[in-house]
């Protein structure tokens, strides 16, 4: 006699180009930036940083200048938020889509 097991929804996508979720739906965070922060901020003088402002629209490839987390570039927009590497590392912050 054999026993029908039921399997743990992956967390890992499926098909190419699917999303990975969590076994509650929601979408885990994407794959690392392709470039590090030094690739990113190196050599970029003062001027190329943007104060980051809830209330201001970031597209992807923008150097911004947080007052807690320092120097960032914005790696990826997700609608009303968007994903920018640190030093520290990935954080990711509201914006104005």
């Amino acid at each position: 006699m054999s026993m029908k097991r039921s399997h743990a929804k992956s967390k890992t996508p499926r098909r190419p180009g699917e999303e990975a979720r969590s076994p509650f739906g929601q979408k885990l965070p994407a794959a690392p930036p392709e470039k590090s922060w030094d690739e990113w901020v190196k050599d970029q003088p003062e001027a190329a940083f943007v104060p980051y402002s809830l209330q201001r629209k970031f597209e992807p490839g923008t150097l911004v200048s947080h007052t807690k987390f320092g120097k960032g570039a914005v790696v990826a927009v997700h609608g009303a938020t968007i994903d920018v590497l640190f030093a520290e590392g990935p954080k990711r912050l509201g914006h104005t889509p």
